[in-house]
């Protein structure tokens, strides 16, 4: 954690503490590839940002992928065929934003690239109408298997849910990184 201070006519006036969470699995830094572009308007850190280790926080524009209506669908290389047991994505709710939690997210992995064996889907247990910010990783955890790819498919909800301001629009859906152990 690091303190950010402000100082006027050299009195401290504020002293809020700034955080940021780093992860370091075995996707950090490898290939990653997506079927569906995220939005230019959320760009992040660019294309790395869902394998380069820094965890998004409430502040939507900093560390997080967005996907207009679309689902999110990233095929990461490890390099190398490696022993993993778990793959996380994490996601993000915020209903005021027009973004939502996936309603799934499906978790493959594959030696050659092409075909790809599931190893999960876990189904979204937070409700759309839930108005609080939400972030949640979901979460494959597995007997350990060696895999060169991994994918991670995260459906979108497409259309803002009844009795939402935009209800019938296009919905968004935000992550912010894939962690493989």
């Amino acid at each position: 954690t690091v303190k950010a201070i402000t100082v006027i006519n050299n009195k401290v006036v504020s002293a809020k503490p700034a955080e940021q969470s780093f992860t370091f699995n075995k996707a950090t830094g490898k290939t990653i590839r997506y079927t569906n572009a995220n939005s230019s308007h959320y760009r992040a850190n660019g294309v790395n940002t869902l394998i380069d280790g820094f965890r998004g926080t409430k502040d939507i524009g900093k560390q997080w992928h967005g996907f207009n209506e679309n689902d999110l669908i990233a095929t990461i290389d490890l390099g190398a065929s490696t022993s993993i047991n778990s793959i996380t994505l994490g996601c993000i709710q915020n209903w005021s934003q027009w973004i939502f939690l996936p309603q799934y997210v499906k978790f493959e992995i594959s030696q050659d690239g092409v075909t790809f064996k599931e190893v999960k889907t876990e189904i979204n247990s937070i409700a759309a109408s839930e108005k609080d910010i939400q972030i949640k990783d979901f979460t494959a955890k597995f007997a350990e298997q060696k895999a060169k790819f991994v994918r991670v498919t995260a459906k979108n909800l497409g259309q803002c849910p009844k009795g939402h301001p935009g209800e019938g629009q296009s919905a968004w859906l935000f992550v912010d990184e894939i962690m493989v152990e």
